[in-house]
């Protein structure tokens, strides 16, 4: 069942674009879901419950609510794909280079600090979205030898 109210279902509506029963899937699907999903992550959570949406209508959505400001590409997996964070506010994002793993930080000193740093340049940050690529800590770990 469609979540009431859903935002992106609304910008969607609200900027003209059709409104179909596989873009409310996905729409839903990404509201409900704070995974840092790729459109392969969307299409094959939706695939069963949905058999004739393809992977291009995913994408078209994606593309949609991107545009919309609504979701935010971060980072790519390993394989090159898009990750799309549904999180609006400002945040951080750390990105792992090689599990393709993001992990959302709440943490206002950083982007103080960072609207800060973009002051002193003479710029007025409208939205800051921070995003450090290093290791996540599993990754970082040596290999079991074994």
């Amino acid at each position: 069942m469609p979540v009431q109210n859903n935002p992106f279902i609304q910008a969607i509506r609200d900027a003209g674009f059709k409104v179909t029963p596989q873009r409310i899937a996905v729409c839903d699907w990404l509201y409900r879901n704070n995974t840092h999903p790729t459109a392969a992550d969307v299409y094959e959570a939706l695939r069963e419950a949905f058999p004739t949406m393809s992977l291009a209508t995913v994408y078209s959505t994606l593309e949609v609510l991107e545009a919309l400001k609504l979701i935010y590409p971060v980072g790519m997996n390993t394989d090159g794909s898009k990750r799309y964070d549904t999180v609006s506010r400002p945040h951080v994002n750390l990105v792992c280079r090689r599990c393709g793993r993001v992990i959302d930080v709440a943490d206002d000193r950083m982007l103080d600090e960072a609207r800060r740093s973009v002051a002193s340049y003479g710029f007025e940050a409208q939205d800051i979205n921070v995003v450090v690529y290093g290791f996540c800590a599993d990754c970082r770990e040596p290999p079991a030898v074994g």
